[in-house]
Order: structure tokens, then sequence, then C-alpha cells
């Protein structure tokens, strides 16, 4: 009964924190940034430099999360998340787009280490861990199925400036509603920083799950803002037909968050991971070939109908200690922002001089290494015996 009454406190949780998810920045950003006299190679570095501050608060939220309290960085986290929003909306330059996406960085950076890090405290010792996360992320990320529709819509009878302001808006009720959330911390380091909590993650296999999530997100980074501009920009389709077609995948992608998980229970969370890099590589080539937007929904089927999150973080918890679980997660949030940083800004330039294509291409050789990755951290956990 205990266990039940934190997993409903994680459920309230992942629902305050999915009211921002019911608009996708993706869908407005990238063409946002275009009209105020930005281009391709600039979008990317302007995601880019979003990574690098969300790096920083992981760290500081890893290692900080036991000294100031989980529920007390979350709070902090949504409110920050409304500034960004509204710093957007207030924006008349690229400068202050930049800013207002370091803001939101911040805020990321805040809430997800805590946010794993609790939910890991619960189903880590159970043998449905990744089917477990992958409720969780089910219940944070369903208004995903309808944002890009409705920020597509919103963008095109409104104006794109204006989904920041309604993003406001649902930041502050997220924050009102984190307000009547329990979350303790665990763990016997409760109002200290502790540094010994690295001893709990230093092991091979958590090495190499470092390097393959630098490899897998310089792909996902980089797809994202890339086919948004690519779709609006280069193909001409409307806001709309952009947001269809996100919906596409962000449909497939609320159920596949619970099937993967459950296969990765079953088959094992490493292969699983190769399963999502696979998968996704055959999804970026095809790009290559597709121009219509039926083509392109399909491709965006297929890329979301594979998650990575719920195997990536129930392994995270096999190979780490308890206690160092917060900063665990944050790290490997930290390789993910690395890939980040990489993907958007080394795709969009390469787009810039060789084209979309060559894009799609680069993005494909790092899914590559990302599987490849994989397979030595397979053969890594052959003897593997967390302490």
């Amino acid at each position: 009964m205990k266990s039940m009454g934190k997993f409903k406190d994680i459920a309230l949780l992942s629902l305050s924190l999915s009211l921002t998810t019911l608009i996708s920045m993706n869908v407005v950003l990238p063409s946002h940034i275009a009209d105020l006299g930005g281009d391709i190679a600039l979008i990317g570095l302007v995601y880019s430099l979003r990574s690098v501050v969300r790096s920083i608060a992981r760290l500081l939220s890893g290692l900080g999360s036991n000294f100031f309290g989980k529920k007390y960085l979350i709070l902090v986290g949504l409110l920050v998340r409304a500034l960004a929003f509204f710093t957007i909306f207030s924006a008349t330059d690229i400068l202050m787009v930049a800013i207002g996406m370091t803001i939101i960085a911040c805020s990321e950076g805040l809430i997800e280490p805590v946010f794993l890090s609790s939910a890991a405290d619960i189903f880590a010792d159970t043998s449905m861990a990744a089917t477990a996360f992958g409720i969780a992320f089910t219940i944070r990320r369903s208004p995903t199925v309808i944002a890009p529709t409705l920020t597509g819509y919103i963008a095109d009878q409104m104006g794109a400036q204006n989904v920041f302001l309604i993003a406001t808006l649902f930041a502050v009720i997220g924050f009102i509603i984190s307000l009547k959330i329990e979350i303790k911390n665990v763990n016997a380091n409760t109002g200290k920083i502790s540094f010994r909590q690295v001893g709990g993650i230093v092991n091979k296999p958590f090495l190499m799950l470092l390097v393959a999530s630098i490899f897998l997100f310089t792909a996902v980074s980089s797809m994202s803002p890339i086919l948004s501009y690519w779709v609006v920009d280069e193909l001409n389709y409307s806001y709309t037909i952009l947001g269809m077609i996100l919906t596409t995948g962000a449909f497939i992608g609320i159920f596949s968050r619970v099937y993967i998980g459950y296969l990765s229970d079953r088959i094992g969370h490493v292969n699983t991971l190769m399963l999502v890099g696979l998968v996704r590589l055959v999804s970026t080539l095809l790009l290559i070939f597709a121009r219509d937007p039926v083509s392109i929904a399909f491709t965006r089927f297929l890329w979301s109908a594979v998650m990575a999150a719920p195997p990536r973080n129930a392994l995270i918890a096999s190979l780490c200690k308890r206690d160092s679980y917060a900063l665990a997660y944050s790290i490997v949030g930290i390789a993910i922002d690395i890939g980040r940083i990489l993907g958007p800004g080394i795709v969009g330039y390469i787009i810039s001089l060789y084209g979309f294509n060559w894009g799609f291409i680069t993005i494909s050789m790092s899914l590559t290494a990302f599987i490849l990755t994989l397979l030595i951290l397979r053969r890594s956990l052959i003897g593997y015996v967390k302490d």
C-alpha cells in the first residue's frame, strides 16, 4: 500500500509535468527563429546552446537534490519554465529567443533527474521496472498525441509567437498542481551534498551507456528541429500539416513507451535499446526518399514506434546504487546533452553546405555508432554484478 501511494505521487507529478507538453515547441520554434532572421545553421547553434545550460543544471540537480529537497527543485523548475516561455513570447530578436531557450534548459535540467530518481526509488527492485517507467512516461507524455496538431493550429490561427504565451499558462498550472504532491528523499544523505555518490556509478557498463547516449541524442536532437524546418521552409507545407505529421509519431509514441518497457523486461534492456537504434536508422534513411506528407508521417511513425527511455532508465537503475540514482540520471542526462550540443550544430552545418539528404545520412551514421556501442556494452555485462 505504501508503494502504491508513492506511485500515485509519481503519477500526479507526471501529470503536472505533462501540461507543458500540450505545446510542441519544435513545431514553431525553428521557423520562428528563421522569421527573426536566422538560418538553419543558426537554428542548430541555438539548440546546442540550450543543451550546454541544461547539462549544468542537471549536475546541480543531481548533486543537490538531497540538500535542497526534490519537491523544491521541481517547483523552482516549473516557475523557471513559465518565465522561459514568457521570455520567448516577448522576444523581438534571436538573442531573446536564445535566452528563453536557455532558461527552459535550466528548468529541464533541474526537474529531470529528480523525476527519474524518484521513479527509480519505487520501480528499481521490481521485475517490471522498464514497464513501470513506461507507464510513468506515458502519463507524462500523453498530451504529445495532440500537441503537434494543436500547436500547429494555434500558430496558424493566432501566430507562432502566441503559442509561447499559452505555454506560459500551462507551466503555471503545473506549478499549482505540484504544490500538492509529496515527493520525499529516501536515502541517508538527505540534507547533504555528497560526492560519495560518484562511487555508486563508476563501472564499465555505465560508462559505455554514456557513450551510447551521446550517439543516440546526436541523432535525436538534430532530427527534431531540422525535420520541422525541412517540412515548413523547404517543402513549403503549413504548420498544420507539420503538426499532423508529428502527431502520427506522437500517437504511437504514447503506446510504445508501455509495450517497449514490457518488451525490455522480457528480452533485456540492452537488446531493446539496440532495436530502437535499428528501427530509427531505417526511419531516417527513408526520409531521403520522402517528400509528401503521408510518406514523411510514416517515417515519424517508425521513429516513435520504439522509445529508448523505459529500457535506458531501467538499465541505469540496474547498474547503479540506490543512493546514487539522482547523480546517475543527471550524468546520463549530461551525456544526452552532449549529444544534443553536437547534433543540431553539426547536422545543421552539413545541411547548409550539402543539403538535407546529407543531413539525414549524418544522423544515420550516429545511430549506427549507437548500435555498435551497445554491442560493446552488452559484452561488458557478462559477469557484472552491482555491489
